[in-house]
């Protein structure tokens, strides 16, 4: 089940909360590392170069005060491999470390993208 359904091609506004281990937010003068890697879940290609990419305060990522992240994924991040698929499901894995890096969590998102067909 996806997380977010978004049209090919869109950009598209991705939320989540930096937390550690006990689900707590982590304000972001304690975090020490953000990065997001996306990619198709079938085939495992990495999308638009976001492989291990930093998102904090940085590559379309906003991380507030509080620990929350807006990631806005952009028209190519949501782009379509295989166009004989109506849905396409893409996976965002977001990673960050913290306590002066030495602790770590991460999250999965689904992002379901949907083929438009005649899209360029």
């Amino acid at each position: 089940m996806p997380d977010f359904t978004v049209a090919e091609k869109n950009a598209f506004p991705v939320t989540a909360a930096i937390v550690d281990e006990a689900g707590t937010l982590i304000p972001l003068a304690q975090i020490v590392t953000l990065v997001a890697t996306l990619y198709d879940r079938e085939s495992g290609s990495i999308l638009n170069g976001r492989n291990a990419q930093s998102v904090l305060n940085a590559n379309g990522g906003t991380v507030d005060s509080a620990g929350n992240l807006t990631l806005t994924l952009v028209p190519a991040d949501n782009a379509v491999l295989d166009a004989a698929r109506a849905f396409e499901l893409h996976v965002l894995l977001l990673e960050w470390t913290y306590a002066s890096g030495a602790k770590a969590n991460r999250l999965q998102k689904r992002i379901a993208v949907r083929n438009l067909r005649k899209v360029a």
